[in-house]
């Protein structure tokens, strides 16, 4: 037996409690083996090994805890002493390094009076996570074992067993309504461990012996699928691998699975599963008197009781129970031989409360057309025979609250399926409805069509008395691309057929022949019958307007197919293109040139002139010889003697035609002397100026005449080619060559083409300089944009790139920063992108240094299907500018413009530059300008030509007639001096003279208003005009006149 002493009690609860925990393990916990027990010599037995000593060892202090107040500490050797050997002087308490006070000191002996055991008691409980320790510190008459050996006055670390409170009051999220049953899915409680690895959880209910327990203590009830424990920091869910109750009590445990602990500062709830059987929690019956309940979490290696906290005032409420509510009656068809349909209990009813509804008592009105059953909660249906009956069930919610579903049941007699063989034709309309036509629909048959999204019928038409084609006006499908249509033919005992998906023409084919019919006629009101210059032959002027005639009369026809429209469009275009040729013209002589001059050298004389409009070509005559034919508005007459007079004759010529002849005389320079430089030759004095490590400059004299300049360069050995200089103008004299490597031998020269200067120039030699410390110019990801399913997470790859055109990894180096523009959607750390629950897009904006790098994020279930450009190719001139537009076709066919948040790209930035959907032609070449977006790319082939006279600006159309509200496309394109054609429909300017009738853009002509009003496009000083007529939307019977 043990005999504890007391020189005073002040805390006795805590003394037992720990000296009890000390002999047999914690108090209050029913988990594992305790880590502490009695061993047969009545000696308390510790978990932790016993410090072995030998002979000659001091005794000394092992084993001690702390709970609340109280300190238990253990002896290595049995002591000499009774109970005024010990005082609050003997000991010294350190809790988190500061000396605390004592209550006082009591030692506990054995049978044989030698002390094993003493009990050191606080004037105020400990804190949980505080360090304690215990020192002994009698040196002047110490306690001494049975060898006379004193106690050791080491330091011993004390074994702190208080629990917390949790970081945060815990929550307890029972509904507390009176005989509430808990469901699937409720939750329980939810709280937040402050440490200690707890693995075990208690949860003890409210509980009033006069209303019974909230638990359904039979263990068969609870199973541990039944329970789920959420880490809602981490969003990670657990399955207990023990789940345990107290029979008789309200007490709950769960013990979560191997090597899984409540971590600490995470939140947690405890829930009822998916899978749970409603029946293992019940709230009692009426309003409760104020109780309290538990929450504990355990570490079950050992029995530590981590956190503990108690509810206070808790009671229920007597809330009304709502009874479940049927939901609309369900029209269910059969056929005869079909089998059972099976209806649970959300489909027949709803439940405001969320109660579990059971159904019974299935009931058919007859028999013999179907019969009703309930099996494993679901009523069964199924059909017997031929009728209209109604099948009627009970839906509980457990609550004494029932209410009976009326399900009406059809069933038909089996028939065999029609078939469907009718030829389908669909004409679209221009006010956005089809005339379906089927050839072959028999007698009293009914065709239905359905839309293809969600089945719905759009029309049920029948067929007359005798059998034939069948035509069905359909309206409001305009945004349709298909329909299904069926055939059901009950007078011959046929059910409906399967379905046929027809095809919804996007376009109203017949536009293209309404437009060549409104530009015959508008050009046969112009066309003036006659023998005159400008007038057109009688008999021409007949035979077009009986192809207009011909071409009303396929317009017109419902009937008409579309290979037979096609090829009325066709014919009527090529009859106005006959009837234009046959226009009574003059001789078609050009103009003769005019404004001509010349530069004159000892041995050449240059001549220019102003370009005349539509020639073919030029040419230059002296004495009679041709000395010149080309397209170009100069010429260079050379070998000719100093001092000495020449006559010229310049004609412009339209095919065959010739104009009258400008002369001209012009006289070479005389002799001097000393000789003068020849300034006829190429450039002599190309001169490099300043180098860099990555670039030069150049001057050079003014030049004469040129039409284009351009600088070369090659290394040594190698082939020439144009070097990176921008644009330079032919009145420029000065140019600087980029992206050179450094320390680098190149040879330059200019090359002009033009005038009198022109030809290659001198070649300069130059030397860049030595490159200097490796500079960054850019930074690059692997990657230009990304999709990512919500909540998941794609890895990337970040570059330095470098002035000598190299590049560095830095994914990972410090400096490098992130920064989203939503962290709802998605973030970035390290080369990874990962996405929030949230669909969108987000820009991830990367820093390294002072340069920046930019990658958009797109957070969808399902990757874009497709990115497309406003334009497949461009053709632009030197200058010019013209913006694209990026649209991404997500599933489902909806569009979204991604313009300004994708990326965009050129592989020749110097030919063509681009940014946000703008590009800009820099230089004459070739360049593919690429845009990324959500993991999706689309690329455009950009041809510049080289800076050249546009000659004249044509249109697609010269005069439009459209309806109010509707559009049109309109295509500009410009005809350059040397007979090539360039499209500059988004580049050209549109000038609106009323912009209440009419509006344009992006190549689209849309009327506003009715009335009339004229568009002046103007390119390079070039204009062409439209005219456009806006009439009023045609009815329905107009459109079929």
């Amino acid at each position: 037996m043990y005999r504890l002493s007391w020189k005073s009690c002040t805390s006795l609860i805590s003394a037992s409690v720990l000296i009890t925990s000390a002999l047999i393990g914690p108090i209050g916990y029913t988990g594992k083996a305790s880590a502490m027990a009695t061993s047969h010599t009545g000696q308390s037995r510790m978990a932790a090994p016993a410090i072995a000593l030998n002979e000659t060892e001091l005794p000394h202090m092992i084993n001690a805890m702390l709970s609340n107040d109280a300190i238990i500490v253990e002896f290595s050797k049995r002591l000499v002493g009774d109970a005024n050997s010990l005082s609050t002087d003997d000991f010294v308490v350190k809790v988190d390094d500061q000396p605390a006070a004592l209550s006082f000191v009591s030692p506990l002996v054995d049978a044989d009076g030698f002390m094993t055991l003493a009990l050191i008691m606080l004037p105020e409980t400990v804190a949980k996570g505080k360090k304690v320790t215990l020192a002994y510190r009698n040196s002047e008459n110490p306690l001494k074992d049975e060898e006379g050996n004193p106690l050791s006055d080491a330091e011993v670390d004390v074994t702190n067993w208080n629990k917390g409170t949790f970081q945060s009051p815990p929550v307890m999220n029972l509904p507390l309504k009176t005989g509430y049953k808990l469901k699937p899915g409720d939750a329980i409680v939810t709280f937040t461990p402050t440490g200690g690895n707890p693995n075990h959880l208690q949860f003890e209910f409210p509980n009033e012996s006069t209303k019974g327990t909230w638990l359904e203590t039979d263990r068969r009830i609870h199973n541990k699928n039944d329970y789920v424990v959420r880490n809602n920091t981490d969003s990670v869910s657990y399955s207990p691998s023990v789940v345990g109750v107290t029979p008789g009590s309200s007490s709950f445990e769960v013990l979560l699975p191997e090597d899984v602990f409540f971590e600490e500062g995470k939140s947690y709830t405890l829930y009822m599963s998916g899978t749970a059987g409603g029946n293992e929690v019940r709230l009692p019956e009426g309003e409760t008197t104020t109780s309290k309940a538990r929450v504990t979490l355990i570490r079950d290696a050992d029995g530590y009781y981590s956190d503990e906290y108690t509810f206070e005032n808790v009671s229920l409420h007597d809330v009304p129970n709502m009874p479940p509510v049927a939901t609309p009656a369900l029209q269910t068809r059969f056929t005869k031989g079909d089998a059972p349909l099976t209806f649970g209990p959300g489909q027949l009813a709803s439940d405001d409360d969320g109660d579990m509804l059971e159904l019974s008592n299935p009931v058919s009105d007859d028999e013999g057309i179907a019969i009703a059953s309930v099996i494993a909660n679901q009523l069964i249906v199924s059909p017997i025979g031929k009728g209209t009956t109604n099948v009627q069930v009970d839906v509980s919610d457990g609550y004494q609250h029932t209410t009976t579903v009326t399900v009406p049941v059809t069933v038909i007699q089996q028939q065999t399926p029609a078939v469907f063989l009718g030829q389908v034709e669909v004409i679209r309309h221009e006010n956005g409805t089809f005339t379906i036509t089927i050839a072959d629909v028999p007698a009293h048959a009914a065709v239905r069509l359905y839309s293809p999204e969600n089945g719905e019928i759009l029309l049920t038409q029948s067929q007359g008395a005798e059998r034939g084609p069948l035509v069905l006006q359909l309206a409001g499908a305009g945004s349709m691309a298909t329909v299904h249509i069926t055939l059901e033919d009950t007078a011959a005992d046929k059910s409906e057929s399967n379905r046929v998906e027809v095809t919804l023409p996007a376009v109203e084919y017949k536009a293209e022949l309404r437009s060549a019919i409104n530009e015959a006629l508008a050009l046969d009101d112009q066309a003036v019958a006659g023998e005159g210059v400008g007038q057109y032959p009688p008999s021409a002027k007949l035979a077009f307007q009986a192809a207009i005639a011909a071409a009303t009369a396929v317009r017109n026809d419902l009937t008409a197919t579309k290979g037979q429209v096609e090829a009325a469009a066709e014919a009527l275009h090529e009859a106005i293109t006959e009837f234009e040729r046959s226009k009574i013209v003059d001789s078609g002589k050009p103009e003769k040139p005019s404004n001509v001059t010349s530069v004159s050298t000892t041995t050449s004389i240059t001549l220019s002139w102003h370009a005349v409009d539509t020639v073919t070509e030029y040419s230059v005559v002296r004495n009679g010889a041709v000395l010149y034919a080309g397209v170009q508005p100069f010429f260079r007459d050379n070998g000719l003697q100093p001092g000495t007079r020449y006559d010229y004759e310049i004609y412009a010529w339209r095919g065959t035609q010739k104009s009258e002849p400008a002369r001209y005389s012009g006289m070479t320079a005389a002799v001097t002397y000393p000789p003068q430089p020849d300034p006829a030759s190429p450039i002599t004095s190309f001169v490099a100026n300043e180098l860099t490590e990555d670039a030069a400059s150049f001057t050079w004299p003014s030049l004469t005449g040129a039409a284009a300049v351009i600088i070369q360069q090659r290394v040594e050995g190698g082939a020439w080619e144009n070097a990176d200089t921008g644009r330079i103008s032919p009145a420029d004299t000065r140019a600087t060559v980029k992206g050179l490597l450094p320390d680098t031998t190149y040879l330059f020269h200019l090359v002009v083409t033009g005038g009198i200067n022109a030809g290659e120039s001198n070649e300069v030699k130059a030397t860049t300089k030595p490159a200097a410390q490796p500079k960054i110019v850019r930074l690059e990801a692997s990657v230009d944009s990304l999709w990512l399913k919500p909540q998941k997470s794609k890895t990337f790859k970040l570059y330095a790139i470098y002035n000598n055109k190299k590049k560095r990894e830095i994914t990972r180096e410090k400096n490098v920063s992130y920064q989203t523009s939503d962290a709802k959607l998605a973030s970035a750390a390290s080369g990874r992108i990962t996405a929030g629950k949230n669909a969108g897009d987000a820009l991830i904006t990367i820093r390294y240094d002072d340069f920046v790098c930019t990658l958009p994020v797109t957070v969808a279930k399902n990757q874009i299907d497709e990115l497309q450009l406003s334009r497949e190719s461009a053709e632009m001139l030197i200058g010019d500018s013209t913006s694209l537009q990026a649209v991404a076709l997500l599933p489902g066919k909806e569009k979204r413009d991604v313009t300004d948040i994708a990326v965009w790209t050129s592989d020749h930035p110097d030919v063509v530059a681009v940014e946000a959907g703008k590009l800009t032609a820099i230089k004459a070449g070739t360049a593919n300008v690429e845009v990324n977006y959500g993991g999706r790319s689309a690329q455009l082939e950009v041809t510049v030509q080289a800076e050249s006279k546009v000659h004249k600006l044509t249109l697609s159309a010269r005069k439009v007639t459209l309806e109010k509200g509707k559009s049109a496309g309109i295509a500009v394109t410009a005809e350059l001096a040397d007979g090539t054609k360039i499209d500059v429909t988004d580049i050209a300017d549109a000038a609106v003279r009323n912009k209440a009738i009419a509006s344009f853009a992006d190549g689209e002509l849309t009327g506003l208003a009715e009335g009339t009003t004229r568009i002046t496009f103007t390119y390079r000083n070039k204009t062409a005009t439209l005219s456009v007529e806006v009439v009023k939307v045609k009815s329905d019977d107009q459109i079929n006149e």
